[in-house]
């Protein structure tokens, strides 16, 4: 096997990404957010094709329960980068 492709995950500045992006609470809640508002979009787009009228209010239901800890996430997840903080440290 080619040294530089065994040894490429290896290297001391890699680190382990699993467990380093364990830490990241913050990360991980911001990104979390942003893909479930991308998943919930694609339902409410997708929903009048599919003839699923009741995805509209299940979506409208979870929104309601999620919105305020997403824009909270993205609050804080900006502060860290307006900072000049990485997210996870």
């Amino acid at each position: 096997m080619n040294p530089d492709i065994r040894d490429a995950g290896n290297e001391p500045a890699a680190g382990d990404a699993l467990r380093d992006f364990q830490r990241l609470h913050l990360s991980r809640a911001y990104w979390l957010a942003r893909a479930i508002t991308l998943y919930a979009d694609v339902c409410d787009t997708a929903a009048p094709v599919l003839g699923r009228r009741d995805w509209k209010e299940t979506v409208a239901r979870a929104g309601a329960r999620l919105g305020p800890l997403s824009e909270e996430a993205g609050r804080r997840y900006r502060q860290r980068v307006q900072r000049g903080l990485h997210p996870g440290l």
